[in-house]
């Protein structure tokens, strides 16, 4: 039976992925110091155990589904009279 190895990092655009974010708040949070690169030769990584802390040092969500907001007219634009 074959294993299967896990990468140990990933590319900035994969990381963003994993934590379901776009790029700009990805390279933010890197600028911020959440999130750690790596640089082998040219090439920018991330590795894969400073995106888990990162998520293990975030608030829980609290598990409430956020609610929809109601605009009376249902979002209609109104007319001017």
């Amino acid at each position: 039976m074959q294993k299967t190895v896990l990468p140990m990092a990933v590319s900035p655009r994969e990381a963003a992925a994993m934590l379901g974010v776009g790029k700009t708040l990805f390279y933010a949070l890197v600028k911020r110091g959440a999130i750690q690169t790596k640089k082998v030769g040219a090439r920018t990584i991330v590795p894969v155990e400073g995106i888990k802390a990162l998520l293990n040092g975030l608030p829980d969500g609290g598990g409430r589904a956020r609610k929809e907001k109601t605009g009376g007219a249902g979002g209609a634009a109104r007319s001017s009279s």
